[in-house]
């Protein structure tokens, strides 16, 4: 189970959006690569630009920021 935290029933919120996710779904389903995370993007409303990024993480991994570089930027550790 992949949980999207913030983010809205359809599309929007204030949390990061799943980034094209049919792709990897069909990745899994044509070459049984189940994706370990999703590649979130958060978007400025009025532009659409992508202003951060974290993964979308399987339940109960999160991402999280290591403390170093730009602060939209989220990785998962690797111990959780």
């Amino acid at each position: 189970m992949i949980a999207v935290v913030a983010a809205l029933i359809v599309a929007g919120g204030p949390g990061a959006q799943p980034d094209n996710p049919l792709n990897q779904l069909g990745d899994w389903v044509e070459n049984g690569k189940a994706p370990k995370s999703l590649n979130g993007v958060i978007r400025d409303p009025s532009t659409g630009a992508v202003t951060a990024t974290r993964p979308i993480c399987m339940y109960p991994k999160v991402a999280v920021y290591n403390g170093s570089g730009p602060t939209t930027q989220f990785h998962v550790p690797p111990r959780q």
